[in-house]
């Protein structure tokens, strides 16, 4: 029995199984890679990173389609005062790159700084503030325009400027609208610049300033209407010193009135509101500023007392 038993448990020792290697790294790693959790995403991906460079091609051409074109219409802009074009859109669509027979796609990428760079070179607009773009395929701007102060007769014609002496477009003014405006007379210079951009002239400034006071409305209560003034005269020579430069105003009548220093400059004149109170005043006491002798010379730049007397000097 001894014996027999040490036989069987030494066959059993010998059929025992070993126990199978423990699978390297790269085993291990090729396992978990080789499984359909992982191999679908990353199918995808290939799949993705091959077609992407021809997506384009395949898909449809939308810029072609009405609904993401920028039409006139989407183009939403503050009401336009009545000296803006009627050109103005198409003017600031065609800068911006749009042709009849392309027009601007809604769906390009930067469109709203596209636009904001055409507005901004357009000399109506003074300052851009926001372009932007909605879902319903609507641009919407918020900018200021410029408006028309005073009319400069030049010899080579007139001319259109702000309050800034900012040149406007002289094509988008028609003779009849001159004497809607202020006028600059014995201006000596010429405009050496486009439109849109400043008149360099100090003399052209400062009645660009003065034109400005004198409008603030651009309507019939504004002084320069009410108190019955034709034109705004230049100094034909420059002041000695550097010394702020002396404007006229020209009555209908014919009337001088000695208005001294631009708006905007140091001063020891009276304000410029004091100066139209005064003008005010002095309309009223006198029943207007021409008399039964004809025209006057009224200087309203002493602090006290307005000085008046035959105008005897035939300036033009």
């Amino acid at each position: 029995m001894t014996v027999a038993t040490r036989k069987s448990a030494s066959r059993a020792k010998r059929a025992a199984p070993q126990p199978a290697p423990a699978p390297s790294w790269l085993g291990r790693l090729l396992r978990q890679i080789y499984q359909p959790a992982f191999l679908f995403p990353l199918a995808l991906s290939l799949g993705a990173i091959i077609t992407w460079p021809y997506l384009p091609a395949w898909a449809p051409d939308l810029s072609s389609e009405l609904e993401y074109q920028l039409t006139a219409d989407r183009l939403i802009l503050p009401p336009r005062h009545d000296w803006i074009p009627d050109q103005f859109v198409d003017r600031v669509l065609t800068r911006a790159g749009a042709t009849p027979e392309r027009p601007l796609s809604l769906l390009r990428i930067g469109l709203a700084e596209r636009l904001a760079k055409s507005l901004a070179l357009e000399p109506w607009v003074k300052e851009v503030r926001q372009v932007r773009q909605d879902r319903r395929g609507n641009v919407t701007v918020d900018l200021e325009y410029r408006h028309p102060v005073l009319m400069v007769s030049t010899a080579r014609g007139m001319y259109a400027v702000d309050g800034e002496g900012v040149l406007l477009p002289p094509e988008d003014f028609r003779a009849e609208d001159i004497r809607r405006f202020p006028l600059a007379r014995n201006v000596s210079t010429l405009p050496r610049v486009g439109a849109g951009d400043v008149w360099s002239d100090p003399a052209v400034l400062g009645a660009a300033r003065l034109a400005a006071l004198l409008t603030p409305q651009q309507d019939e209560t504004d002084p320069w209407r009410s108190l019955g003034l034709a034109a705004i005269l230049l100094p034909q020579s420059p002041p000695n010193g550097g010394q702020p430069l002396t404007y006229e105003l020209q009555t209908t009548g014919g009337s001088r009135i000695i208005w001294g220093h631009a708006p905007g400059g140091d001063s020891l004149e009276p304000s410029p509101d004091q100066k139209l109170a005064r003008l005010v005043y002095y309309r009223e006491q006198c029943g207007g500023f021409e008399t039964a002798q004809g025209p006057t010379r009224i200087d309203i730049r002493d602090i006290e007392v307005i000085y008046a007397g035959a105008l005897t000097e035939n300036r033009q």
